[in-house]
């Protein structure tokens, strides 16, 4: 039971590679370290995968009500423009 069980945890378990890199004294130095991820880490992965997901909606979303708030005030300037001309030419 005891090696069903351990072959169950090393299944869920997978290791995640960083490599840094960065310049020290004029010489690049790259760090790499490794790190085993299990089942917790990924329910945490999970988390922030739909956090990032619902952050990416909400920029979609501001990007597409900046798009419409400018076409209202591109709108908006038009009708001004063209009341004035009208007012103008009303007065001579």
């Amino acid at each position: 039971y005891l090696c069903v069980c351990s072959q169950e945890c090393l299944s869920l378990r997978r290791t995640v590679k960083k490599t840094r890199k960065f310049i020290v004294d004029g010489k690049e130095i790259s760090v790499t370290t490794s790190k085993a991820v299990g089942e917790v880490d990924r329910k945490g992965e999970k988390v922030r995968s739909a956090r990032r997901q619902e952050l990416h909606e909400l920029r979609l979303l501001q990007k597409k009500e900046q798009r419409g708030q400018s076409q209202l005030d591109q709108k908006l300037h038009q009708q001004r423009e063209q009341m004035f001309r009208h007012i103008e030419q009303e007065m001579t």
